[in-house]
């Protein structure tokens, strides 16, 4: 596993995640004062919990969300204040590196679409996109994203062959064409990040298991991450033992 920290895409945005929470709160809250003093009390996904909220005061039921998406992308896609990118560039140059002997995995909790873009410029013909999903009876399969057609993967039969470039989007994918249907409600409050919990945990300790997995965008502080890389570490000890 290679950690490559979060704010991987800060460079071609601009945002942080506060700032992008910020963004959000922007539309309800116009006082600057009033808002900073949110962040000054409260963690950061508990103001996110806030302007979620706001959103649903103000909107209401499923336009809501499609509204929280539109200031979403507005935030992510407008003028950046720079627009480098040198960490999704040495990320790709890595890509480019291993796949001819390894099939390489991508894991992003970011739901902007800058790594994605760069990935099918770099691999137009061995990127597949998908996102991890929970149906009845609790099982995990993995849903193809981004305009493919082939029907979920159960949760043990992903193919990892040799050559191939996959990215998971943990949180879901806010394209930034304003013809792109909504994929995902994101994942911005306490409760997204509780009702998501699970999933992502499950996603990420099996592609631990005996696979190369550059993380990206990512905070050593997400719960799913360290219970997955926990309960693989406990796995080999016990396996050792």
């Amino acid at each position: 596993v290679i950690y490559a920290g979060a704010g991987a895409t800060i460079d071609r945005s601009g945002l942080s995640w506060k700032s992008m929470i910020d963004g959000l709160l922007e539309l309800h809250i116009s006082d600057e004062v009033k808002r900073n003093a949110l962040f000054e009390n409260q963690f950061e996904v508990e103001v996110g919990t806030i302007a979620r909220r706001l959103f649903h005061q103000t909107y209401g039921g499923d336009d809501a969300e499609g509204r929280l998406v539109d200031q979403l992308k507005l935030k992510l896609y407008g003028p950046a204040q720079w627009r480098a990118g040198l960490l999704l560039d040495a990320l790709g140059e890595l890509a480019q590196s291993w796949v001819e002997h390894r099939h390489v995995i991508f894991v992003t909790p970011n739901y902007d679409d800058y790594l994605l873009r760069h990935l099918l410029e770099l691999f137009p013909n061995e990127l597949r996109v998908l996102s991890p999903k929970l149906i009845e009876d609790n099982r995990l399969v993995w849903e193809h994203r981004f305009g493919a057609s082939e029907e979920d993967v159960p949760e043990n039969e992903l193919d990892f062959a040799t050559g191939r470039v996959t990215l998971v989007q943990l949180h879901g994918l806010v394209e930034s064409s304003p013809r792109s249907p909504m994929n995902w409600s994101p994942v911005v409050s306490e409760i997204d990040y509780l009702l998501t919990e699970e999933r992502s945990a499950r996603a990420l300790s099996q592609l631990f298991l005996g696979n190369d997995i550059l993380m990206v965008g990512t905070s050593l502080r997400d719960g799913p991450l360290l219970r997955a890389l926990h309960g693989r570490v406990k796995s080999e000890q016990d396996e050792s033992t």
